[in-house]
């Protein structure tokens, strides 16, 4: 089996030898057919520059270039798929190895070619398959050594391979020399049938600018040659773009007429190339530049203010709008993107300013502000292309505002008196300055004055000052006005000077005796009400007659006595509430610097506050729950209760009666005040009358018209005396034996002074001068008497409320029980330091852990503070309903007290609510620091009395101290409560060691006590019995403050407490209330001296009124006032004891003595009075001085 195999493997070898020969050559086959194809495509291109050059030239080159071309490539692709596909068979690839390898001989081909027929051999053939076997086995033994590598040849691709190399270099060269040779040969190739002259369009290309604007149109025309096309396009490409890619748009172009065509086309932003194409046709490319047209770069502004404004030139870039004054210079200053061959600013109306050169680089041109407008840069640039749509920037006027004038003070209309003096306060401002102020006054329709205020060299932006417009100088009647206003003007000197004003003010002239007259309707009515309110609180209170001690009769009785006040108390307070808006309106049409009408005023004033008082005391309504009780009342309750009600009963009575008292007191003086102007009026009427009698007498011709005149005068005289009468027997009627029975007015023949006027005009027709002008003086003599009488009466009112005497006995008696309480409480520390004294000896013990207990407490105490002061928090004060209901104790009213002797001062509910929330604000902190202040104060006095011991004093300051932080809102109820439950705690700890020690008082103590008990009952009956002596007083003087007698019970309240304690030999007790009798006390002291100074002020005010009941005048309205050497009454109250009759006492205050030059009337006034002397007695005052003369004589 292994000698039959041998042979078959060994002819598998030399076929697999041959196969590698094969598949070598093959290999080799192949590369030498892709040279033979680049040698070919390498000679086309070697052809391409004869190609083109000849396209030229001749039409068919291109088709000839086309023809060689695949000539050629046809060639060499032929050969070269021949040898790839024709390899050489094995027999022939034998035969050649035979033929070099001369020792293997024809073995090759011959086991090549027998073994395959061993087995079909006959038997006449000469070979046996053992030869055959053996023979392939000896050639398989010679190939063994032999390489199939060596029999494969590469000479034949080594020749072309160096022509291709020499070919492909020269086809580069070519194409680096010529770039767009070889494209252009592809393009030959492509289109070589198309390029033959009977099938070629020539397309010329032309734009009606190459250098456009971004956004511009342009206009393309295209030319054509040759065949005519169908359709011509514009391919849009960027700049230096090539091929198809760079293509961004397609156009398709109108056709104007055979072989013509254009197109209008919109460039973009940049730069782009044009080609005109129709089909595989194309134009040569035109480059279109697009150019930007000049913009303006940078913009500066400088502004030249007119001169006389005070401001520098000033230069702005962000902004082209031109924002200046009226009559400014504007340079305007242009840098532009590009160079440019014109440059202007075109002004709105027409107007042109050309731009020049200037430094840095721009261009500058000047504008002149004289009006708004606007204004815009135009440009144009050496191609001729100007900015588009240049922007139009504002010129806009700073406005030069006029004057700002303002009245400050006066800033309203006013009514004044006509020999008032108003002071205008004035404020005038502007922009630049101001160059004089003056005050345009006008009187009705007549043509307005003007005065100059101010006016200097330099002006001002601010001026403020002052001017007296006195009225004197006007000659105002009542009812008159006056109109003015203040005027400024600036130093505008281009458009100017512009005026400013004020707003007009009126200064109306009150008519006083209007005023008068309405104060005495609504006085009338105020008494009158005040009257029926009396009248009508009486009637309303409905007393039990039967007390019964059953349950039903209590609770009936109780809802009787309740149930008409509740239904006719809130009509009272209604009634009480018109009553006090008549007051208030009263109140609004005075004048309290008028001295006629300051008494008024101040008397309305103190009536409101009363009368405020009476109503929140007595006839506020009752709340509804105050009936009920928790069961039937004893007898002995009933008794208290309907004690009470008529206590209050009759308090409230003595308050309204005092009110209608008051009322009726005003009335009277406003009616002797109107009286009195009414007499003064009649006498200077009369005196006029007296001067036209002593002309005609003089002249001793009286001509008709003067007759009609002086009669005309003779009855309104008589109209003025009628006036007078009538108010005389308005008087009399309410006064009639205060008034009639004056020393003047005792047998003043009333009748026959009216009768007077008869006998006048009588003796007057009948030419008797001399005998009407004697009626006349007595009747002027009597009216005199009438005058005298009145200032008398009123001079003695007047006196009787300044209190006098009684007040004075009322204030010494006041001050006696003051001192004796004193000592009382002096000598009941005495004894409760004895009290002391034993207790420290007697329990050390109690009192030392006492101390540790109060120590802890002023521990707790000390961290509270630090929370409030830290959180600040506000205090919220209650306000009391009335002043009377104060605890004067409670540490909240000292403070009201004290803000309330600041003007203006904040009191929760008082006059100071009208201060500003800024104010009322710095305030309320400041009130807030007192109490917390005052606080940390109290704990550190006990911090003090504890270390030292001193008990006593401990004893007096611990019951305040839980009632320091009741109205810190920053603590809750719990922890309020909490600290006052500890001090009171602490407290009774402390009394009840002082009790102990009081239990073991000696004889002595014990004897003092019991005699200060009974000095203490004394001073009660002293106190009642000066109350009441006080309360009749009220009803003399109305106008007293009545809370001294609330305060005086509280204080007898209080003095029984003590006497109750000193009964029961408690000093530690009775001090409490001793101390509170004083505190009391001296408020009501302190009361009594204010409302005597008060009642003191009232009787100099109404003392008489000017030309009217007396000889008023407010200080500076004398000659003195004028004299800069004498030093002019100070119109400040001095502070002074009361004198008797409630004058001012004692003045401790500095006296200036005048020397003997201030007693002298000034020069100016001696010189004016010797040049009248030197001129003689007028005519018309010679007949009174002789009356004078005469009267003197008799």
């Amino acid at each position: 089996m292994g000698a039959c195999l041998m042979p078959e493997k060994s002819f598998k070898r030399i076929f697999g030898f041959l196969t590698g020969v094969i598949e070598g050559r093959q290999k080799v086959r192949r590369f030498e057919a892709g040279l033979l194809i680049l040698l070919g495509a390498l000679s086309v291109l070697l052809l391409a520059p004869a190609a083109v050059l000849a396209q030229l030239h001749n039409g068919y080159a291109a088709v000839i270039y086309l023809a060689v071309s695949v000539l050629v490539l046809g060639a060499v692709l032929a050969r070269a798929v021949w040898l790839i596909k024709r390899p050489p068979s094995r027999e022939k690839v034998a035969l050649e190895i035979e033929s070099e390898l001369g020792d293997i001989g024809n073995n090759l081909i011959s086991s090549l070619q027998l073994f395959p027929t061993k087995n079909k051999l006959g038997s006449g053939d000469p070979t046996s398959p053992a030869l055959i076997d053996a023979l392939v086995v000896e050639t398989a033994e010679q190939i063994e050594r032999l390489d199939a590598g060596d029999f494969v040849s590469n000479s034949s691709c080594r020749r072309l391979g160096k022509l291709a190399a020499g070919l492909g270099f020269t086809v580069l060269i070519a194409g680096f020399i010529w770039p767009g040779l070889y494209p252009r040969a592809g393009f030959l190739l492509a289109n070589a049938v198309d390029l033959m002259p009977s099938r070629i369009t020539h397309l010329y290309l032309s734009a009606s600018s190459k250098r456009i604007l971004p956004g511009s149109s342009v206009v393309f025309d295209v030319r054509t040659e040759g065949m005519s096309p169908g359709r011509v396009e514009i391919e849009v490409s960027d700049a230096g773009g090539v091929g198809d890619e760079s293509v961004k748009d397609r156009i398709p172009m109108e056709i104007l007429e055979e072989n013509r065509f254009r197109l209008k086309w919109k460039g973009g932003d940049g730069d782009f190339r044009v080609v005109a194409r129709a089909g595989r046709f194309r134009s040569s490319p035109i480059d279109m530049k697009v150019v930007a047209p000049p913009r303006v770069k940078v913009i500066e502004i400088v502004n030249f203010p007119p001169d006389y404004t005070p401001y520098p030139p000033t230069r702005q870039s962000k902004t082209a709008n031109i924002r200046a004054f009226l009559g400014s210079s504007v340079l305007v200053r242009v840098k532009t993107s590009k160079p440019v061959s014109e440059a202007l600013l075109s002004l709105a109306g027409g107007w042109r300013v050309n731009l020049k050169p200037g430094k840095e680089g721009f261009l500058e041109g000047l504008i002149l502000v004289g009006s708004p407008g606007s204004y815009q840069i135009r440009l144009k640039d050496m191609d001729g292309f100007a900015n588009l749509d240049p922007p139009r920037y504002r010129i806009d006027i700073i406005p030069d505002t006029f004057p700002d004038v303002k009245v400050i003070k006066p800033d309203k209309d006013l009514a004044v008196e006509a020999d008032d003096a108003v002071r205008v306060r004035y404020r005038a401002t502007d922009d630049f300055g101001i160059r004089n102020v003056g005050l345009e006054v006008r009187l009705g329709r007549k043509a307005p004055r003007s005065i100059r205020l101010w006016g200097e060299e330099n002006s001002k932006k601010l001026v403020q000052g002052s001017y007296v417009i006195d009225l004197r100088a006007f000659a105002l009647r009542p009812g008159g006005f006056l109109t003015y206003r203040i005027l400024a003007e600036d130093i505008d000197t281009v458009s100017g000077p512009k005026q400013g004003a004020s707003p007009f003010y009126n200064i109306r002239i009150r008519d006083r005796e209007a005023v008068i007259a309405s104060l005495d309707k609504k006085l009338d009515e105020i008494s009158s009400d005040l009257l029926n309110l009396l009248g009508d609180y009486l009637e309303q209170e409905v007393a039990p007659s039967v007390f019964k001690n059953t349950e039903k009769s209590t609770r009936n009785n109780d809802n009787e006595i309740q149930s008409s006040p509740k239904k006719m108390s809130k009509s009272l307070y209604d009634k009480a509430r018109e009553v006090m808006k008549k007051v208030q309106a009263a109140r609004d049409i005075l004048r309290p610097n008028n001295p006629r009408e300051a008494l008024a005023s101040m008397d309305l004033a103190t009536l409101s506050q009363r009368l405020r008082e009476a109503m929140n005391q007595y006839l506020v309504p009752p709340r509804s729950d105050s009936a009920k009780t928790d069961g039937p009342l004893t007898k002995k309750q009933c008794e208290e209760r309907e004690n009470k009600r008529l206590s209050r009963r009759e308090e409230a009575t003595e308050s309204i009666e005092r009110l209608a008292s008051m009322g009726e007191d005003m009335l009277h003086s406003v009616r002797m005040d109107r009286a009195g102007k009414s007499a003064d009026e009649l006498m200077q009427r009369q005196r006029a009358l007296s001067r036209a009698f002593e002309q005609m007498r003089k002249s001793g011709e009286v001509d008709e018209a003067s007759k009609q005149k002086v009669e005309q005068e003779i009855a309104r005289l008589q109209k003025e005396l009628n006036k007078l009468m009538q108010q005389l027997s308005n008087l009399a009627q309410r006064m009639p034996a205060e008034f009639m029975n004056q020393r003047g007015m005792r047998n003043l023949p009333m009748q026959n002074m009216m009768n007077a006027f008869d006998r006048i005009r009588q003796q007057m027709r009948q030419g008797n001068i001399r005998g009407a002008l004697d009626t006349l003086r007595r009747l002027l003599s009597q009216i005199q008497r009438i005058r005298n009488a009145m200032r008398g009466l009123r001079r003695q009112q007047m006196s009787a409320q300044r209190g006098g005497r009684p007040m004075q006995r009322r204030q010494s008696e006041l001050g006696a029980i003051v001192k004796e309480q004193q000592a009382v409480l002096s000598d009941t520390v005495g004894v409760f330091g004895n009290v002391i004294h034993r207790m420290k000896k007697g329990w050390p013990k109690g009192l030392e852990k006492l101390s540790l207990q109060f120590a802890k407490h002023i521990n707790a105490e000390k961290k509270l503070m630090e929370r409030i002061r830290a959180e600040d928090c506000v205090i919220k004060l209650k306000v009391a309903p009335s002043p009377s209901s104060e605890e004067p104790s409670d540490p909240r009213n000292k403070l009201r007290d004290a803000l309330g002797a600041i003007p203006g001062a904040f009191i929760p509910g008082g006059l100071g609510a009208s201060l500003s929330p800024e104010e009322k604000a710095r305030v309320e902190k400041e009130r807030r620091e007192d109490i917390r202040r005052l606080h940390q104060a109290a704990v550190g006095e006990l911090e003090k009395y504890l270390g030292r011991g001193d008990w006593g004093d401990i004893h007096g300051i611990v019951p305040r101290m839980g009632e320091m932080v009741q109205d810190e809102t920053c603590l809750d109820n719990k922890e309020k409560e909490g600290a006052r439950l500890r001090w009171r705690k602490a407290l009774r700890s402390l009394d009840t060691l002082l009790k102990k020690a009081e239990k073991t008082l000696p004889a002595n103590e014990r004897q003092a006590l019991a005699g200060l008990r009974k000095r203490q009952e004394v001073l009660e009956d002293r106190l009642t019995a000066f109350n009441d002596r006080l309360r009749q007083l009220l009803q003399l003087y109305p106008f007293l403050d009545p809370r001294m007698v609330n305060r005086l019970d509280a204080a007898r309240d209080s003095m029984k407490d003590a006497k109750s304690s000193l009964g029961k030999r408690s000093s530690s007790a009775a001090i409490p209330h001793e101390e509170r009798v004083l505190e009391l006390l001296a408020q009501s002291q302190s009361q009594m001296n204010q409302s005597m100074r008060q009642m003191a002020q009232r009787g100099r005010l109404g003392m008489g009124t000017p030309r009217g009941l007396g000889a008023y005048r407010s200080p500076g309205r004398g000659w003195w006032a004028q004299n800069p050497r004498f030093p002019g009454r100070d119109s400040s109250q001095r502070r002074g004891s009361e004198g008797q009759d409630g004058r001012q006492g004692t003045d401790f205050s500095e006296v200036l003595i005048p020397d003997r030059e201030q007693y002298q009337v000034p020069q100016k006034f001696r010189e004016e009075v010797m040049e009248v002397l030197k001129e003689g007695l007028p005519d018309s005052l010679r007949s009174e001085i002789e009356n004078y003369y005469e009267r003197l004589t008799r």
